[in-house]
């Protein structure tokens, strides 16, 4: 792309060499103080081009007023190449660090979907098969089915945890659900209508309640008042009201990028849009200016051309001359020298 942008330009500076009657080349050869009439012919003028581009210097820019808005142009174009790339170049190595491990998989799902990849677990059987089998999210059995080895149980256990939960979230009683801990957790995330307690003693296990349940409410309003009265009310916080509580968003968590998302990118033609469209202006109204100089110098040579033209005198009598005293008028003769 570059390299047939360098040669475009150059056929353009030697078009504007050739037509514009103010360039280098209409300097007469006395008035060429540096030499420069030879600097935009069809040879030299890619030279030009190349020598801007690689900052290599140069001998002299156009004369013409096209030529000079055409070469502003083409010296922004070329410093906004090289400060985007160097500037991409130091993006990409300061976001890069060394030795950078390449993740196969984007996400989640891909990992899974995968069949080499193997899973392990330390939650157990029970808890593993309640909380992905009866999953909105349909990787989530997917996942169990490679952490147990392809044998999945009938479900029962989680079709009864979700009949209690359902149960609870119907019932006007004070009721109160004991179950794991990892399982209310889980349940109530879905189900905001329900709270839970963190989990008690080593067996990991936790309350659940209805959140608009009178007896249960009454319930927490008394522990409230002995907590703040023991000045243990951030412990009661902690203790019914997790932080991650009704998070309804956990598939999308689960099935995001597991990898870190750098800024840095290569270059595209979509970011190089403005240099060349800012180039192509230049080439357009470069040559829009040709043509108006061009036209005037040609109009003021016309005006000259007629201002020179020699002036014809003629007579009325056929060009024979004629004095005040008539042709009939007959001349004086010149009285000789005495002696």
């Amino acid at each position: 792309m570059l390299l047939v942008v360098c040669m475009v330009m150059g056929i353009l500076y030697g078009a504007i060499n050739h037509f514009s009657p103010s360039e280098w080349s209409k300097v007469p050869p006395d008035e060429d103080k540096t030499n420069s009439r030879e600097s935009f012919t069809p040879k030299n003028a890619g030279f030009f081009v190349h020598s801007t581009l690689n900052w290599q210097g140069y001998k002299e820019v156009p004369r013409s007023p096209g030529g000079r808005f055409l070469t502003t142009m083409w010296f922004s174009f070329v410093s906004f190449l090289i400060y985007g790339y160097s500037a991409n170049l130091v993006s990409i190595l300061v976001n890069r660090p060394p030795n950078q491990s390449v993740i196969p998989h984007k996400s989640f799902r891909s990992m899974i979907q995968d069949v080499k990849v193997d899973a392990k677990t330390t939650m157990s059987s029970r808890d593993l098969e309640s909380l992905f089998m009866a999953s909105v999210d349909r990787d989530l059995p997917v996942l169990y089915e490679k952490v147990s080895g392809g044998f999945v149980t009938s479900g029962s256990v989680e079709k009864d945890d979700m009949n209690l939960f359902d149960s609870l979230s119907q019932s006007e009683m004070s009721t109160v659900l004991v179950t794991p801990s990892s399982v209310a957790k889980y349940r109530v995330r879905n189900k905001c209508d329900l709270i839970s307690s963190d989990s008690f003693l080593k067996l990991q296990y936790a309350f659940c309640a209805r959140r608009d349940n009178t007896g249960i409410i009454n319930l927490i309003n008394a522990v409230i008042l002995r907590m703040i009265e023991e000045g243990k009310m951030e412990g009661l916080i902690k203790r019914w009201m997790p932080s991650d509580s009704c998070d309804r968003n956990l598939g999308k968590i689960l099935v995001s990028a597991q990898i870190p998302v750098s800024t840095a990118r290569p270059l595209s033609l979509a970011d190089l849009a403005v240099p060349y469209i800012m180039l192509l202006v230049g080439v357009i109204v470069s040559i829009i200016m040709l043509i108006v100089e061009t036209c005037l110098h040609r109009r003021r040579q016309r005006q000259n051309e007629s201002n020179t033209e020699p002036i014809v005198m003629t007579t009325t009598n056929g060009g024979a001359s004629k004095t005040e005293g008539g042709a009939d008028d007959e001349k004086v003769p010149m009285a000789a020298d005495e002696p």
